[in-house]
């Protein structure tokens, strides 16, 4: 407790003999008047203030105006934090981190309006996997308040750390995570595929922005996901990618894919783009190559709801919901704070198929 309290070792003894105190009572139940802590502990009464401030900013106490102070639910006040990289809130990023942490912190309020939603930028990095290192979430003042966490990313030794304090932590991402909550990427590759094969399509080609970083990655990557399922509808397939490193998630990243495609021979009668960031600069660069589909190829592409696509047609897309994404993190979270897991410790959101004139 040395390292909550400081130096202070008055307050730190009056801290210790309340929280035990506290430990022992249920919730709801009111302490002694402040005279009689100040007898029991021979306290003054600004240490027991102090003592009071620190286990109130923990959430163990509820002080009430004229009625006294009361034993409260820890995770009923405090700090619910949102994690995300710098890089999610720049204009090049898609506008579905801003969606999801909106419709978070609206959840949030409705289910709690007594918690403090608060973001935690870490700085980005060209692979993203030091960004946890830059977040202030394992910091003595914000860990004393803080009780759940929302992330976009896998945050490993941080994650731990905060549930070794009590913290527990959902990820609303592709992958990671000892609970999270994620769109189902296999489901929309599954119906890209099936969309282009029974529209005619004899091979397909998949755009991608490549994962990389320092440490391996002991799963599938996209092209791995797709590349079966092409097969099994009877498609030829192959995959174009961006490494992360070289603007993988990037509209340029997009047009130079889809002009890389466009120069191939034989060149594939489908395309999937996997991000719709991505697919913005894909469809740019179509109109400068003068590229009609469905005439000259049949396009599907991942898309956010209520994420448009810049195209004058309709994009043949396969959306996912954000809103319903965050809300089912929300739910999620509400169990882990109540003391129970949750029904399914990883949660996979399918999308809708939404036929445009591209495909």
């Amino acid at each position: 407790m040395k390292s909550v309290l400081g130096n202070r070792p008055r307050v730190q003894e009056a801290y210790s003999a309340l929280a035990h105190m506290i430990d022992g009572l249920e919730i709801g139940m009111p302490l002694p008047p402040v005279p009689d802590v100040m007898l029991t502990l021979s306290a003054s009464r600004a240490t027991v203030d102090r003592a009071y401030d620190l286990l109130e900013a923990r959430g163990l106490i509820e002080r009430v105006p004229r009625k006294g102070v009361f034993v409260a639910n820890p995770v009923a006040t405090g700090e619910i934090g949102i994690v995300l990289s710098d890089r999610m809130m720049t204009a090049e990023a898609s506008p579905a981190y801003r969606m999801a942490t909106a419709a978070l912190t609206q959840a949030l309020r409705e289910t709690n309006p007594r918690w403090q939603v608060r973001m935690h930028l870490g700085e980005g990095s060209v692979s993203g996997w030091e960004m946890p290192a830059s977040l202030d979430v394992l910091q003595k003042d914000v860990l004393t308040r803080l009780r759940a966490v929302f992330t976009f990313h896998e945050l490993d030794a941080v994650e731990s750390r905060l549930e070794e304090a009590g913290v527990p932590v959902v990820l609303l991402g592709a992958h990671g995570g000892r609970h999270r909550v994620g769109v189902d990427m296999e489901a929309f590759y599954s119906a890209a595929v099936k969309h282009l094969a029974d529209a005619g399509c004899r091979s397909v080609c998949l755009l991608w922005p490549r994962y990389t970083g320092p440490r391996p990655r002991a799963r599938r990557t996209v092209a791995e996901l797709c590349a079966p399922l092409a097969g099994n509808a009877g498609l030829a397939f192959r995959h174009l990618d961006a490494p992360h490193g070289e603007g993988g998630w990037t509209e340029q990243a997009g047009h130079a894919l889809f002009t890389r495609f466009w120069t191939e021979t034989p060149r594939a009668d489908g395309v999937i783009v996997a991000d719709d960031v991505l697919c913005a600069g894909v469809l740019r660069a179509m109109l400068q190559l003068r590229v009609e589909p469905p005439r000259d190829l049949r396009l599907l592409s991942y898309a956010n709801r209520k994420v448009p696509l810049p195209y004058h047609r309709a994009v043949t897309r396969y959306e996912f919901d954000v809103e319903r994404l965050a809300a089912t993190a929300v739910a999620m979270m509400r169990r882990l704070l109540n003391g129970h897991e949750p029904v399914e410790a990883e949660q996979l959101l399918p999308g809708k198929l939404v036929e445009g004139e591209t495909a």
